[in-house]
């Protein structure tokens, strides 16, 4: 799971432990901004990093995004 703002940030590693996940997950709160650029550059980069055979990634945002390249 990683959530993004003006950066990304990872709030859980990718698991099979849905329970420890969920509870990251509920921790989530919003903020300023949607660098939606990085959530999916640091979503891609854990799934880069992942040997398993099935890999997914999921974006979920308030539709509008703001990009900061630095």
């Amino acid at each position: 799971v990683v959530t993004f703002d003006r950066d990304a940030q990872v709030v859980s590693q990718l698991t099979g432990d849905l329970e420890s996940v969920k509870t990251e997950i509920n921790t989530i709160t919003a903020k300023a901004d949607t660098n939606m650029v990085a959530g999916l550059m640091k979503g891609k980069e854990m799934l880069d990093q992942s040997s398993a055979d099935d890999q997914y990634l999921v974006l979920l945002s308030d539709g509008i995004p703001i990009c900061w390249m630095e």
